[in-house]
C-alpha cells in the first residue's frame, strides 16, 4: 500500500485565489490530481488543506475515497502539513507519495511509473526527472517517516533527501508536468 498525500494548505498569495480551485480540463487542479492518482492505483489518499479549508470543501465534492486533514498553521510551510499527515497514514503503507497542488499537469503515466518503482523499491526516495531537472511528486519509503518528522520546518523535505542521497532513485520521465510549478497568474495563463 502506498499513500498519496496532496499538499494544498497554502494561502496562494501570489496567485490571488486558491490554487486547488483553479480551472483545468473542465475541472479544478485538486480534482484533476485526485482523478490521476486514483487511475494509478494509490490505495489511500490524504488531502491537506489550510487557509481555504471551508471554501475548498464547499466547492469540491468530497468523497469517502480520500481523507481530509486541516493544517491549523499552514504558514509554517509544506513540511508542517506533511508532519501532520504522517501519523494518519495507515500502518500497512510502505511509503508515501508527496503531491503538490501547484503541479497539476503531472500525467497519469508518471503517477503510475512512480507507483511501480515504489512497489519495486519501497525503502527508497523516488524523484521524477525531466530534461535533467528534478521534479514532483516525490515518493518517500516508510523508513524515512521518522526523519521527515524530525526535519527542521525551515528546510522542508529536501533536508531528508539531501541526508539520504544513497537512497534516492531518479526516474527519467517524458512528462514536463513534473517541473511545471503553477504559482502565479502569469504561469497559470500559459497553461489555459
Amino acid at each position: 500500500m502506498i499513500t498519496a498525500i496532496i499538499l494544498a494548505a497554502g494561502d496562494s498569495s501570489r496567485m490571488g485565489s486558491p490554487k486547488a480551485l483553479l480551472s483545468l480540463e473542465d475541472s479544478t487542479f485538486l480534482e484533476v490530481i485526485l482523478t490521476r492518482i486514483r487511475k494509478a492505483n494509490y490505495e489511500n489518499v490524504i488531502v491537506v488543506l489550510g487557509h481555504h479549508y471551508d471554501l475548498i470543501c464547499n466547492t469540491i465534492t468530497m468523497t469517502k475515497e480520500y481523507d481530509i486533514i486541516r493544517n491549523p498553521n499552514p504558514e509554517q510551510g509544506q513540511l508542517s502539513s506533511l508532519k501532520l499527515t504522517l501519523s494518519k497514514i495507515k500502518q500497512a503503507a510502505q511509503g508515501a507519495l508527496i503531491v503538490l497542488v501547484d503541479h497539476p499537469l503531472v500525467s497519469d503515466e508518471t503517477y503510475q511509473i512512480i507507483y511501480e518503482k515504489a512497489c519495486e523499491k519501497p525503502d527508497s526516495i523516488i524523484i521524477p526527472v525531466h530534461n535533467n531537472r528534478k521534479g514532483h511528486p516525490v515518493y518517500f519509503g516508510k523508513k524515512f517517516f521518522k526523519a521527515l518528522n524530525q526535519a527542521p520546518i525551515s528546510h522542508g523535505a529536501r533536508y531528508v533527501v539531501h541526508n539520504n542521497e544513497s537512497s534516492v532513485i531518479e526516474v527519467p520521465v517524458a512528462d514536463e508536468g513534473v517541473i511545471k510549478d503553477i504559482d502565479t497568474p502569469e504561469q497559470y495563463n500559459k497553461i489555459t
